[in-house]
């Protein structure tokens, strides 16, 4: 199996498992994939994006690799106070640790993986009414034949 399949049923895995434990949140959260809109209208909405291009890893002689990459939870909502700023990285920290209790992979995709350790969730920018949050995870996947 090529790398690039292999990180690509990662992302996927990963992010039908995100939207499965924002899907439980009590607020309604959008679930997105390396975008966050800037239409008030449309947050909260946690995303999952991608911070390598290249992960890093190692071949094997049977065709399969263990490969590890670097993907943030970016969380996007309105309010700028301390409040909404702790709730913000309570929320965030709190989808990261049940994130890393799932693993995905022996469905038949060919890729196993699992989150080997996550940063602990930060602030990043505001603007216009709204303020971003992220939390980095580092996703370990094994691609077998």
């Amino acid at each position: 199996m090529a790398e690039s399949t292999g990180r690509s049923s990662v992302a996927v895995s990963v992010f039908e498992a995100l939207e499965t434990l924002v899907g439980r949140l009590p607020n309604a959260f959008v679930c997105d994939f390396d975008h966050l809109p800037d239409d008030q209208s449309q947050l909260p909405v946690v995303a999952v994006q991608t911070l390598q291009e290249k992960p890093s890893g190692r071949p094997y002689v049977d065709g399969g690799s263990v490969s590890r990459c670097q993907i943030a939870l970016a969380l996007r909502r309105t309010g700028d106070d301390a409040a909404s700023r702790i709730e913000a990285c309570e929320l965030l920290n709190s989808i990261a640790s049940a994130l890393s209790n799932a693993t995905g992979g022996g469905t038949g995709t060919g890729v196993d993986w699992r989150i080997e350790d996550h940063s602990q969730p930060y602030f990043s920018e505001s603007a216009a009414g709204r303020s971003d949050y992220r939390v980095t995870l580092t996703v370990t996947y094994r691609t077998h034949l």
